[in-house]
């Protein structure tokens, strides 16, 4: 009678080696596919936020008041940008300064305003801010401390911005105030944190775990071609200007562009993902804002 016989040592360790073989190559299989569901997951996660972000930066920037970028409430550079929206109104003339009083135009803590709306007064305008802009480009902005009627006189008022001067010069093609906020965008790269700050309030998070915020400014030449800085022009004293010159060719600032850089997953499935957008600065042709100096 034949003897049936088992399996001998040898081949229960193959059988057990290949089962072993087996079960790697399927756990390496699922974990490969764990990690690019993570990594999918990651990518979309963190292009939907950046796009977010884009959005709502591009947003405010296509509402800046006549094209251009300032020095508040941040001082704009590579990392934090600042400018002027209207919140209402398209302008109200400003009459000679010497109407009523002597005192030089610059130099003055008022002015007076004919009020271009008959169903409002301009007292509204008392502790907002407003853009006072002439016909060279030049512009400051001020918080208005008061505002009365002038006796005798039908929609003209004397607007008044305690510890404030009107800096720029009056021009009698066209001198006039807009109702504006100013507002601007911080990237602090050590928290990596994006912040926005509306006038004097405090500033407000808008965007977390960012690897990397850059503003460009982007300048055309009379020639059409563009030139992209990380600073804006300024003058002499550091504000920023629209129009200037660049290796000797005149520019004017044409767009504003943002590159927003984060990375997201778990480690070893980390995507990093940019995005970036660019704005067109407005333009009014009968009114072109330059500079704007901060009041003082």
């Amino acid at each position: 009678m034949r003897r049936t016989q088992g399996f001998t040592l040898l081949e229960a360790l193959i059988a057990l080696a290949i089962f072993g073989l087996i079960v790697v190559m399927a756990t390496t299989g699922v974990v490969g596919a764990l990690r690019a569901q993570s990594l999918n997951e990651a990518v979309t996660s963190s292009q939907a936020r950046l796009r977010r972000v884009t959005e709502v930066f591009t947003q405010d920037l296509r509402s800046s008041v006549l094209g251009g970028v300032a020095n508040t409430p941040y001082v704009s550079n590579d990392h934090e940008v600042s400018f002027l929206t209207l919140t209402g109104g398209a302008g109200d003339k400003v009459l000679p300064h010497d109407y009523g009083q002597g005192n030089s135009f610059p130099n003055a803590d008022n002015l007076f305003l004919l009020w271009s709306d008959p169903n409002t007064s301009a007292t509204t305008l008392q502790g907002h801010h407003v853009l006072l802009v002439n016909d060279n480009g030049d512009a400051t902005i001020f918080q208005v401390t008061n505002v009365t009627a002038v006796a005798g006189t039908t929609y003209q008022y004397n607007v008044v911005h305690n510890g404030c001067k009107n800096l720029i010069s009056y021009t009698d093609a066209r001198t006039m105030t807009l109702s504006t906020r100013a507002v601007g965008y911080r990237f602090d790269a050590g928290s990596g944190t994006l912040y926005f700050k509306d006038g004097s309030s405090a500033e407000v998070p808008v965007a977390f775990d960012l690897s990397r915020v850059s503003i460009q400014y982007v300048y055309q030449t009379d020639a059409g071609t563009t030139v992209v800085r990380g600073w804006p022009l300024t003058d002499a004293s550091g504000q920023p200007v629209r129009t200037g010159t660049i290796s000797g060719q005149n520019v004017t600032l044409a767009r504003v562009g943002l590159v927003v850089t984060a990375a997201d997953g778990t480690q070893g499935s980390r995507a990093t993902r940019t995005i970036s957008g660019e704005v067109e600065m407005s333009s009014n042709p009968s009114l072109k804002l330059n500079k704007v100096t901060p009041c003082n």
